[in-house]
This record gives structure tokens, C-alpha cells and sequence, in this order.
């Protein structure tokens, strides 16, 4: 008898149905399976299974790694090895090593280009007798100025690169006082900390004035600090010029106050303070003949870089939006005024007039 057969099967079989019922049983343990392997993280659907058992190829393992398919079939991606920390931090110690390399390789063929230059334009002024534009004479003055920094430098390389630790020292040497490197070596790094400085520093000494102008109690003073800070006109700085200059002058500052004056105008800033107003007082000095200068030349005879370099030698703050027109303009503002007042009274009216 088959009763007994029967009665063994699950309730609701029939024998129309039994080839799917089969199929799905088989399906079920076999997802069950790979989930408990952990072939599979999430539990997929049963034709996306069945395809995969029929299509995907066995993957090793160390490499198991399920991601869901746009099809909803999942796939398997190797993992990326770990790398090991020691051969990350090596391979990290040699990229900067190369890095550094290639820095000073460029920065000393470059200081040598510059050399060759120097010597040209040297012969050309002190054996031609000709005169120089304004361009070469200051690229004379910067190159001059290379050379004889490069010279103390190197006597500095030759003992250190024969020293056990001398390179790593002179390394962390030229890290904490870049100033010891000619301006080849300069990097944008370098670049923007300066200007990062200059404005600190411009910060820094708008707040010493104006302390210093509010401290003399000078009805005329302080009446000169609130037209200065609600126009911001030329006009009243020419009435209180002579005003201004009696209670704010170069001899009257203090050391921080000189300290950051020589960082507005990127001047090296150490020193003692009668060595710091001899500094600021030559590159007055040096302004009133570049001034004439470009008068004679004409602005628009400046290239986009001399252009911007004038700017900063003149202690101004320019943001990286300004155009050649805007510098131009405040270029010829600073001539027109120059005509008519010192060095001095403009540094500190522009000092007073920046935000």
C-alpha cells in the first residue's frame, strides 16, 4: 500500500507540483549554505542564485568579497591587500626624499642661469658704461644678492654632507630659517606663509598706531582717526600730514612695531631696533627712486610680475582676485601721493585705511 508513503510526505504536496518543489528546496539549502560560509552577506534572489551557481566560477578564498549588481546578481571583488605600516612609512620617507632632491637640484641650476645673468648685466654696466632699465637693475640687485647668500650656504653644505648626521641637520636648519637660502630655493609653501605673515602682521600694526595716535590725547588726532576710519580720504590726511608725522615716526615705534613694518615689506626682521630702522629707512629710500623710475618708464611698461612686485615692495595686500587694471590704479595712487607727502605718512595712512 502507499498510504503509508503518502502519509510521510508534507501536507499539500502533489505529485504535479513536486519537480518545483524540488527545485526550490534545493535552492533554499543551497543559499542557506553559502550564507552560512559567508560566500554571501545578504540574501538574494532565487533566480539571481540559481544563475550564479550555474555561471559565477569558484573564487578563491582570502578574496571574498560580495557587492549587489545593478541586476540585483551578485559579484564577487578581490579585497585590497593591507599594506604593511613600515613599507607605506618607507615609501612615504623616499617620496619626500626625492621630492626634496629634485628641490634643490632645480633651485642650484636655476641660481647658476641667474649667475650667468649677473655677470652679463654687470659688464654691461661697469665695462660698457650703459645704462640698465629698471628690470635689469633690479634683477642685477636680486641676483647680486643670491650670490653672496649662496656663498656662506655652500661653505655650510661642503662640512655637513661629510658629517654622519650633517645633511638631516642642515636639513632641520634650513626648515626653521628658510631666509638662509637664496630666492631660487623659494617654494609657493613658503610663499603663502609669508603673505600669511605680512597680513598678521599689517593687523598687528594698525592696532600699535592707533593705540599709539589715541595715547597722545590730541583732540586734532583722534578728530584725524574717525575721519580716517569713516571716509578713508586722502584730504585729511594732507591737513593733520604734519600733525601725523610729530606723534608716529620711524624713530617713535616700537620693536614690534618695527618687527612687523619689515614683514609688510618682507624685509628680514631681525635685529635690534636701530639696525631695524636703518633697514626700513634704505627701502624708503629706494622706494623714492623706483617711484621716479616708473614715472619716467610709465606703469603700463611693467610686466604682470614686476607689476605685482612693486606692489608688495610698497607694503601693499593684494588679494588673489585683483586684476592688472586695479594693481595699475593703486600703483599711480601711491606716485601721485608720494608727490606730495614722505614715504612715511603713506605707509601709515594705508596701514590706518586697511580692513
Amino acid at each position: 500500500m502507499v498510504l503509508p508513503v503518502i502519509g510521510q510526505l508534507p501536507l499539500g504536496f502533489s505529485f504535479k507540483n513536486s519537480g518545483i518543489f524540488i527545485l526550490r528546496k534545493f535552492r533554499r539549502q543551497r543559499l542557506e549554505g553559502l550564507v552560512r560560509n559567508r560566500r554571501l552577506h545578504y540574501p538574494t534572489p532565487a533566480i539571481g542564485v540559481y544563475r550564479y551557481l550555474i555561471t559565477q566560477p569558484p573564487v578563491p578564498p582570502g578574496q571574498l568579497s560580495v557587492v549587489r549588481h545593478k541586476h540585483g546578481i551578485p559579484e564577487h571583488k578581490p579585497e585590497e591587500p593591507r599594506s604593511n605600516p613600515l613599507i607605506s612609512l618607507v615609501r612615504r620617507s623616499w617620496t619626500g626624499t626625492k621630492r626634496t632632491i629634485y628641490h634643490y637640484w632645480h633651485g642650484f641650476r636655476v641660481l647658476l642661469t641667474h649667475s650667468g645673468v649677473w655677470l652679463r648685466l654687470a659688464a654691461t654696466r661697469y665695462l660698457y658704461r650703459q645704462p640698465l632699465s629698471r628690470s635689469q637693475r633690479i634683477a642685477m640687485s636680486r641676483n647680486g644678492r643670491d650670490l653672496l647668500i649662496a656663498i656662506p650656504f655652500t661653505a655650510l653644505l661642503l662640512p655637513c654632507s661629510v658629517m654622519p648626521m650633517g645633511l638631516p641637520l642642515l636639513l632641520l636648519l634650513v626648515h626653521w630659517f628658510p631666509w638662509i637660502l637664496p630666492s631660487t630655493f623659494e617654494t609657493d609653501e613658503h610663499m603663502n606663509k609669508r603673505q600669511r605673515q605680512r597680513s598678521i602682521a599689517s593687523d598687528e600694526l594698525k592696532r600699535s598706531l592707533e593705540l599709539q595716535l589715541k595715547g597722545s590725547r590730541n583732540t586734532k588726532v583722534i578728530q584725524f582717526l574717525n575721519d580716517i576710519h569713516k571716509e578713508g580720504s586722502i584730504q585729511s590726511l594732507l591737513e593733520h600730514s604734519t600733525l601725523v608725522s610729530e606723534h608716529v615716526s620711524l624713530s617713535k615705534l616700537s620693536w614690534s612695531s618695527l618687527t612687523n613694518l619689515c614683514k609688510l615689506f618682507m624685509l628680514t626682521p631681525y635685529g635690534l631696533p636701530y639696525q631695524q630702522r636703518r633697514r626700513v629707512g634704505k627701502h624708503f629710500a629706494w622706494l623714492s627712486g623706483d617711484d621716479q623710475c616708473i614715472t619716467d618708464e610709465g606703469v603700463r611698461s611693467l610686466t604682470d610680475s614686476e607689476l605685482v612686485d612693486a606692489c608688495y615692495s610698497r607694503g601693499m595686500l593684494l588679494n588673489g582676485g585683483q586684476n592688472r587694471e586695479v594693481l595699475e590704479l593703486r600703483l599711480t595712487q601711491w606716485i601721485k601721493l608720494h608727490e606730495k607727502l614722505p614715504t612715511q605718512l603713506i605707509v601709515i595712512f594705508r596701514i590706518l585705511v586697511s580692513s
